[in-house]
């Protein structure tokens, strides 16, 4: 039985994605919804949101939900947020372009998405015992200065923007996207 379940599906991911964008191939995700049969148990909303956003972090193209619905209305509220979510961010993080940066401290995961005036961090924590700490200069990867009037989707994630760097506390198996502005002058 595997400790970090989410760790291992990060693994995963990533690797499926760094051998296929060898290929010239993208990777679509069929993210578990429900615990029947062999599955061992229904994912938690945030559990669910942490394999999606992992998996965007990771370079997935799409998302798909294995069978029609969960089988609890919390899941299923869950992603009808997290996919309207992603609807408002899609156009930025589509754009392989756009990303500027994507790694991992730890157990944190991270993504950082720049066009415009405008910049994005995905980040998730996939350790299920562990809050843990992330701290990025995003002024410098973005390459401009970034204030925090943009919206979040993280409303588990305390974090402060100062001096530029973006500085974080991701409570274990919680994930989110932020949306950052450029200051203005």
């Amino acid at each position: 039985l595997m400790a970090e379940p989410l760790e291992h599906f990060a693994e995963v991911a990533h690797r499926w994605n760094d051998v296929l964008a060898k290929l010239g191939r993208c990777v679509c995700v069929w993210l578990p919804v429900w615990g029947a049969f062999d599955a061992v148990r229904t994912p938690t909303p945030d559990e669910w949101q942490n394999m999606a956003l992992v998996s965007i972090i990771s370079g997935s193209r799409g998302l798909l939900n294995w069978m029609e619905l969960p089988y609890t209305v919390p899941l299923i509220k869950r992603i009808r947020a997290v996919n309207h979510q992603l609807q408002t961010v899609l156009p930025v993080i589509v754009d392989e372009a756009t990303r500027t940066q994507s790694g991992a401290h730890g157990s944190i995961h991270y993504a950082l998405w720049t066009r415009g005036d405008e910049a994005y961090l995905m980040v998730a924590n996939v350790s299920s015992s562990a809050s843990a700490e992330l701290s990025l200069d995003l002024a410098g990867l973005a390459g401009m200065t970034l204030n925090q009037s943009g919206e979040s989707f993280a409303a588990d994630i305390e974090f402060a923007l100062t001096n530029g760097g973006f500085h974080g506390t991701i409570p274990p198996r919680k994930s989110g996207i932020f949306r950052f502005v450029r200051e203005a002058p």
